[in-house]
Order: structure tokens, then sequence, then C-alpha cells
């Protein structure tokens, strides 16, 4: 009578192995998907820039888009908004901030009324963080940037966790640039 089956030594060969390939594993696809959402990231903010410049084109009125407003009250996390740079209810049209009342642009250019709909405020990725003060900017109906202001251009550098870094320029005719930098 012959006997099938695996002995208690082959088995933990198998589970020593599959441990080990596992503690290589894991550390490499957390950074994998860190640099991932970095590259998201910047592709997502590469993409509401262009909207809310288009958006000053066919409105013909300036529209911003503006860092670090917590309309959804969650701490630590990088938000922003694009908006109709109106002037809203007490503030001023172009100044860059967004004021009680000015309509926000969604994804796809749509506007909304402040505060009815939290898909328009967009989060970046938790563990990303910007290299310096991240500035709002602002495009008026022509397409050109005017916040901030000056004839340079403006970069908006972001890093993650493992020192990826992607910054995304923004110049004064309007043009918007992605690009790595160092080794990123």
């Amino acid at each position: 009578m012959s006997q099938r089956g695996f002995t208690l030594i082959e088995t933990m060969v198998v589970i020593g192995i599959l441990t080990i390939t596992v503690a290589v594993a894991i550390p490499n696809y957390i950074q994998w998907s860190s640099n991932r959402a970095l590259k998201s990231d910047i592709l997502n903010l590469r993409s509401d820039l262009q909207i809310a410049r288009m958006a000053a084109i066919s409105n013909n009125q300036p529209v911003s888009l503006q860092f670090n407003v917590n309309p959804l009250n969650a701490p630590d996390t990088v938000q922003y908004v694009v908006f109709l740079d109106s002037g809203g209810v007490a503030g001023g049209a172009g100044n860059g901030t967004w004021d009680a009342g000015e309509p926000l642009i969604n994804q796809v250019g749509q506007q909304a009324v402040p505060w009815d709909d939290a898909s328009f405020v967009r989060r970046l990725s938790s563990e990303i963080g910007f290299s310096g003060a991240a500035p709002s900017i602002a495009f008026v109906g022509s397409g050109m940037r005017v916040l901030p202001a000056g004839g340079v251009q403006v970069s908006i550098a972001m890093r993650n966790a493992y020192g990826m870094s992607r910054a995304i320029s923004v110049t004064p005719i309007g043009e918007v640039i992605a690009a790595p930098i160092g080794g990123g």
C-alpha cells in the first residue's frame, strides 16, 4: 500500500520559500504603489489646470485653482478646488481665493453651487507633500495666467515618501507642463 501526500518537511520548505518571496515583494509593491499615486496626482492636477484654463476662456472670466481649502474637514489632506473666480458674495473677482458664492468647476468643466457636491473638491494622495508653498493659480479669459503675478514660470513640485519627485509648471501664457525632477 502506497501513501500519498506531502511530508511535514516538504510543507515547511514550501512555506519558507513563500515567506521569503512575500518579504521581498511587499516593500517593492508599497514603493510602486506610492510612485503610481504620485504620477496619478500629477496627471490629475495637470488636467485640472488645463480645465481651469479652458473654463476661463469659455466663460471669459477668471478661473482659479486654490490649494489647501478644507471644506470636507479632512485634516492632513492636501485638497484643492477649481472655481469661477467671479468675486462671489463679498470677495474680489480674480483674487485667487475661493469666496462664498463662487461656483466650483468639476473635472469635466461643469459648474456647481459651492458646497453642494463633495466631488468638486479634489484630494491629493496623503503621502504626497509640496516642496514649497502651493500658490493659487488663476487664468483670465484669454487663457493667460495672472496669479501668481509676474512673467516667470510657476512650478508646483510634489514628492512621495520614497524620494520620487514630479513638477508641474505653468507659464505666463498659460501652458501647463509636467516633468520629472532629478532622478525621479
